[in-house]
Parts: structure tokens; C-alpha cells; sequence
């Protein structure tokens, strides 16, 4: 049976891909990977992708002038909020794409059209099929497009024969989070010793709880701060989140990922911590 797995943190620099990659690494064999980071992906940096199938990503619209039709009367400047149409001429930068100004035309001049958003495909790499995505500067719709990346990501599966999806989710507490988040069997917060993390620890797990999503943890670069850790580790007792591992800080870890490579590949402190831990996510899902 297909199990789903998202990684995430409520904020970058957490550790968040590294672990992910080293996740990737234990379970290769089994596994289809997806970078749903769409604003910022770095995925790719570890995994030296041979890429298959890539193709635009439409996920909004924008406002389409017929010039012919158009009599410059100015009702859509009135009504566009974004300021994103005057004297017939369209914005492409402020159209937000909500369709006002071709609702209002008296003239219907104008008209909303698909619009590439982004781009998503997937590659071969040495962990198996990865899927990635990328939104184009200032587009929206990152929700749309990591629901697209899992939906290719299930049929990757079904195609080769795997049996995991392993989301490395996107920072924050948006869209493309809750896009990533909804249906998996699993969400494992990666998080470092810091009062921010802590906060943005209670975060995950309001959200995942919302969507009915088991929470389990990953704290990592232990030795940070030993009182920061205490009060992470009482939340997540408080409120029954495993604590799978306990990762200390590891100079190996810079040092995998500048050679490329995973940190459970490099091997070192942080590699057993996390290798200690796969057995438990195994029963999780």
C-alpha cells in the first residue's frame, strides 16, 4: 500500500532538506521523492537529476485586451484593484487574474486567458523517480502546484512499483504547506533548538491536527541549546508527539552537502542519530 510522508519545519534552515535527502537515502529502493518547495527548490543540488518530462505549469490567469473591440471607455481602470489595467493596456505584473475588468467591459473586449505559471517535471536520480517544480517570480498558485507535484508523484509510484512518497514540504504556514500536508500518513517536524523553531513547532502541529495528520519530530543540532531543547521535548510529551530522533550538531553534515551528497551517506554522529530513527517511522505509517 502507497504511503506519504511530508518532512517540515515552519521556517527554513532547519535541517529540514538535509534530513529529507538522508530519508531519501535510507528508503531509496522504495521511494519517490518531491521537492515541494516551489518558490525556493534546492533539492536538486544533492541529487544530480537526469531529468525525463518537464512541461509549463498553468495555474492562473491573466487579462487579454482585443484592440480592435476595446474604445479606451476606462470602466476597467475603475474597477481593476491592482491597478493592473489603464487606457486599454494590461499590467501583466499587477494582474492578479480575478477577471473583474472582463466581468465590467461593457464592450467585452476582454478576455482571461492560462497563463504559464511555473514549470514541473520529474528526473531519475540515484534514490529513485524526484519530482520538482518551480513557480516563476511573482506567480501565485503554489498550493495548485504542489498538489499537481504529488499527483505525479502517485502515478510515478504506481508506474515503478514504489511504495513511499517522501515530501520535502515547503517553509511557512501557507498554501503550498497545507497543499503538501493534506492526506499524508505522516508529518515529521524537523526542528532546532531555538525559541522560533519551538513556536513554529506548535504551528506544524495545530495544522497537521487540523487535517487529522499524525505529528512526529526530529530535533536537530542538538547541543544549541540544552534549555530550548527541555522545553521542545516537554511540548512535544505534552501533547504525544514521538520524539524520533535527537540529531547532534555534526560538522558532517556542511561537509556531505558540499560534496553533494546525503548526510546518512557521509556517515558520522548526525547518520547514526538519524539511522537509529528509521525503524520507528516505519511503524508510524
Amino acid at each position: 500500500m502507497l504511503k506519504e510522508i511530508v518532512v517540515l519545519s515552519g521556517k527554513g534552515g532547519t535541517g529540514k532538506t538535509s534530513i529529507t535527502a538522508s530519508l531519501a537515502t535510507a528508503f531509496r529502493d522504495r521511494v519517490v521523492l518531491v521537492d515541494a518547495d516551489v518558490d525556493a527548490p534546492n533539492m536538486l543540488i544533492l541529487l544530480d537529476p537526469e531529468a525525463k518530462e518537464k512541461r509549463a505549469f498553468t495555474g492562473g490567469k491573466k487579462a487579454f485586451v482585443d484592440r480592435e473591440i476595446c474604445d479606451k471607455c476606462g470602466v476597467c481602470t475603475k474597477y481593476c484593484r491592482f491597478s493592473a489595467i489603464d487606457d486599454g493596456e494590461v499590467d501583466f505584473i499587477r494582474c492578479e487574474g480575478c477577471g473583474v475588468c472582463a466581468f465590467v467591459c461593457p464592450k467585452s473586449a476582454i478576455e482571461m486567458r492560462e497563463v504559464r505559471s511555473g514549470e514541473i517535471g520529474w528526473a531519475e536520480t540515484r534514490w529513485g523517480p524526484f519530482v520538482f517544480a518551480r513557480l516563476d517570480p511573482g506567480e501565485g498558485n503554489s498550493g495548485k502546484l504542489v498538489t499537481e507535484e504529488r499527483n505525479l508523484a502517485r502515478d510515478l509510484a504506481k508506474r515503478y512499483g514504489k511504495d513511499l512518497i517522501l515530501v520535502d514540504g515547503p517553509p511557512g504556514m501557507g498554501c503550498p504547506v497545507i497543499a503538501s500536508l493534506t492526506g499524508v500518513d505522516l508529518a515529521i517536524a524537523v526542528v532546532e533548538p531555538t525559541l522560533s523553531a519551538l513556536h513554529d513547532l506548535q504551528r506544524v502541529y495545530s495544522q497537521a491536527s487540523h487535517f487529522g495528520v499524525k505529528v512526529a519530530l526530529i530535533l536537530n543540532k542538538i547541543g544549541l541549546s540544552d534549555e530550548v531543547s527541555s522545553s521542545i521535548r516537554f511540548f512535544a510529551n505534552g501533547h504525544d508527539i514521538p520524539i524520533l530522533a535527537e540529531v547532534p550538531y555534526d560538522e558532517a553534515v556542511p561537509k556531505a552537502m558540499i560534496e553533494g551528497i546525503s548526510f546518512l551517506e557521509h556517515g558520522g554522529e548526525a547518520a547514526n542519530s538519524l539511522r537509529a530513527s528509521l525503524k520507528s517511522i516505519e511503524k508510524m505509517i
